[in-house]
């Protein structure tokens, strides 16, 4: 399960975002709110401002499977 290559490598911030991002985008809709929340909490790190664009990807897919939108998201 995931990329070989972050199984080999020791968990830095960095291999965290990324392995945050890469099982957002393997979820399923019982897991969605649950990597919606971890993508959404690494948007607002500095972590995840190296990673701005694919967490951003993620939330928008993650937020179609929840059935939430952006602005929902924001007010909470």
């Amino acid at each position: 399960m995931g990329s070989p290559v972050l199984q080999d490598a020791p968990m830095t911030s960095c291999n965290q975002t990324l392995y945050v991002i890469e099982q957002a985008m393997r979820s399923h809709d019982n897991e969605a709110a649950h990597w919606l929340k971890r993508v959404i909490d690494l948007q607002g790190s500095p972590e995840g401002q190296h990673h701005a664009r694919a967490l951003a990807i993620a939330r928008a897919y993650l937020e179609e499977l929840t059935g939430r939108r952006a602005d929902a998201t924001e007010h909470s």
